[in-house]
């Protein structure tokens, strides 16, 4: 059973930033994650992946098989692979070899839309009991079905002691009314929005492609962007990447079709 431990915290100033890794002018080490409570690294996750701008974080994914990665668009635009490796389940680490963003990416008013993107591995992952492919929704999932579900986002605390210690928080699918309520340009066939109904917890600046995961491990979404970096309010939801509507691209842009 998931148990629950959060930190409390207010944040004043509004505005709209995505979720990639920050400058080094802006991030700062609350930036990500705040609540949720601490796993044991990411062995229970095996198809978390995390990707790292040669030293340092950059983004996160989920593996949709042994050389691919599925993540967000809006960390890898303008972004050279020279310099990018993939950790799967905390263990293997390979060079990534080519980043295909989905053809309808776009950003307005730095708000990203289409933001899923494909990451090709130089050399496969060992598949093993550390690294698996991820549980994928199906995309014909009747989403309203989702509606008010709890799911889990896993991702790194930077904020707590020992830099960058593996958290989870626990977050609410919301109705595209609320969604919509917060950014006229909502989209419901594309995005989904969560919260934590009880303010326990959220995701933040640096955290896009974290995965959200239901109680059975089926990830449904990547987080996208949040308001002002991170927002510690029930009331102001994250926005997520909603996989369903993309399973047919991810499947046919993996084997290499147009």
């Amino acid at each position: 059973m998931r148990s629950l431990w959060f930190s409390a915290a207010v944040l004043l100033s509004v505005w709209v930033c995505d979720v990639s890794t920050a400058p080094a002018s802006m991030e700062k080490e609350e930036d990500r994650f705040l609540g949720g409570y601490s796993i044991m690294e990411f062995l229970f996750y095996p198809f978390y992946v995390e990707v790292f701008y040669g030293p340092n974080h950059h983004c996160h994914g989920v593996l949709y098989d042994e050389s691919t990665v599925i993540t967000v668009a809006h960390c890898y635009d303008n972004v050279f692979t020279v310099y990018l490796t993939a950790q799967c389940g905390g263990s293997q680490r390979r060079a990534i070899e080519e980043i295909i963003l989905h053809p309808n990416f776009t950003e307005v008013d730095f708000l990203p839309f289409n933001n899923v993107a494909l990451l090709k591995l130089a050399e496969p992952f060992d598949m093993s009991d550390y690294c698996q492919m991820a549980i994928l929704p199906d995309d014909d999932i009747d989403d309203d079905d989702l509606l008010q579900d709890y799911v889990y986002v896993i991702g790194r605390n930077t904020a707590r002691p020992g830099h960058g210690q593996p958290v989870e928080v626990a977050l609410m699918i919301q109705p595209d009314s609320v969604c919509s309520s917060y950014s006229l340009d909502y989209d419901a066939d594309t995005q989904m929005c969560l919260l934590s109904p009880t303010n326990n917890g959220t995701v933040c600046f640096g955290d896009g492609g974290s995965p959200a995961m239901l109680a059975d491990d089926t990830i449904v979404g990547l987080v996208s962007w949040v308001f002002n970096r991170c927002w510690f309010d029930s009331s102001v939801p994250s926005y997520f990447t909603r996989l369903s509507s993309y399973m047919d691209w991810i499947e046919e842009a993996a084997e290499g079709e147009d």
